[in-house]
């Protein structure tokens, strides 16, 4: 901008002028609207929901793995990855194998149920995800594809240098190693 041009006008992601204009509102509105829709369908057609799918998806990934894994890699706090555990093995989708070289430990693996509840969860959300993008011309979306992997990566940065500067004077909870973990936590609208 030339140091005699007039200031730009408010608006837009780069000078927000109402709430609408924030990018982090607009990801919100658009995490949470199709969070609850998947989670309808995962329901409807699976009889799991989308914490449970996430958890199959990640035991699918490294199938045999122990709590404190299982919690780091889905981000979760280690009570809340247990009690989800806890529900997928009382539902007979998840085991827990005991090791004999330590009674203590136990690795987690899916079921043959919970195999084919993941097989079907993956067709559900795969079709959800392809009816989400049509809205979206191929260039587009593979712009938006390019995009939202800078954007996490540069709102992780902010996030750890905001957390290094301190919570400041008003003092919340402490917030969960991953930052995506309260919007997994908080139910569907």
């Amino acid at each position: 901008m030339a140091p005699d041009a007039p200031p730009a006008e408010p608006g837009g992601f780069h000078r927000p002028a109402g709430l609408e204009d924030y990018l982090i509102y607009q990801l919100h509105g658009l995490t949470r609207a199709a969070t609850a829709g998947i989670d309808l369908c995962l329901r409807r057609e699976v009889g799991v929901g989308r914490r449970d799918w996430r958890a199959l998806a990640v035991l699918a990934r490294a199938d045999g793995m122990p709590l404190t894994a299982f919690a780091e890699r889905a981000g979760l706090d280690k009570v809340v990855a247990s009690r989800l555990i806890a529900s997928l093995v009382e539902r007979g989708l998840v085991s827990r194998i005991r090791l004999d070289s330590d009674r203590r430990v136990a690795r987690l693996a899916l079921t043959e149920q919970g195999w084919r509840a993941h097989a079907e969860a993956r067709r559900v959300t795969a079709d959800y995800n392809v009816r989400l993008a049509q809205i979206m011309s191929a260039a587009e979306a593979e712009q938006l594809r390019a995009l939202l992997p800078r954007l996490t990566a540069h709102a992780r940065d902010l996030h750890l240098a905001q957390r290094a500067q301190g919570a400041g004077p008003v003092a919340r909870a402490a917030t969960p190693a991953d930052p995506l973990q309260a919007w997994w936590d908080e139910p569907p609208a």
